[in-house]
């Protein structure tokens, strides 16, 4: 009997220590290519007209079409989210206000994806929703 404790007590310890012998990666493969400084830089310096902006203070019912996009990189910082996009007139969209959280869940499952967004423009540079 005491031999059956030994061996079971081996095994887990084996399993245990095999487990813990791996590598772990969180869920991003590849690291972001620009800084915050650096985004802010780059969509300040974007010529007018290929910045979409959103933000919930500004929210109107306007619709002027939907846009579809493809998503390059999301980044996500304390006042804004960023989409770095490719395939449409916007080179970059940003998020401000309560809704920029829920804009990089929707923004990294576009992109993990290869799905494409459409923005619904109410201006030259402005949108007020996006669907997947």
């Amino acid at each position: 009997m005491s031999r059956y404790f030994f061996l079971s007590y081996l095994a887990v310890f084996l399993f245990l220590a095999g487990c813990s012998q791996g590598e772990t990666l969180s869920g991003v493969d590849q690291s972001p290519p620009y800084t915050q400084a650096q985004v802010e830089e780059i969509v300040a310096r974007a010529p007018s007209g290929t910045v979409g902006i959103y933000s919930a203070s500004r929210v109107t019912g306007e619709a002027y079409y939907l846009m579809g996009c493809k998503i390059n990189w999301v980044y996500m910082y304390r006042t804004k989210t960023y989409f770095d996009l490719r395939g449409c007139a916007w080179s970059w969209a940003y998020i401000t206000g309560s809704w920029r959280t829920q804009a990089a869940a929707v923004g990294t499952t576009a992109k993990a994806n290869n799905m494409t967004v459409w923005f619904n423009r109410t201006g030259y540079s402005s949108w007020n929703y996006a669907v997947l």
